[in-house]
């Protein structure tokens, strides 16, 4: 028995050949936090690498709750 994100594991699950088990706790959401510091202008770098993230982020949001996930991207 264990904890692990269901999309990873979606083709077993299809499969039957491990079972998911609901509990009445709220599902367990992975967090991601990214920090700079203030006084530092982002290299161009850190620009591009930010506006790809937070782009994967978003699409991933939206494959799995169908809605918007609320990211702001900062316009880097």
């Amino acid at each position: 028995m264990g904890i692990i994100a269901s999309h990873i594991v979606s083709k077993e699950i299809q499969r039957g050949t491990i079972m998911g088990i609901k509990t009445s706790k709220p599902e367990i959401r992975n967090q991601i936090a990214l920090t700079q510091l203030q006084v530092k202008i982002p290299t161009l770098t850190e620009k591009i690498f930010i506006k790809f993230l937070l782009k994967e982020i978003e699409s991933i949001g939206l494959q799995i709750e169908g809605k918007r996930s609320g990211l702001k991207d900062n316009s880097y």
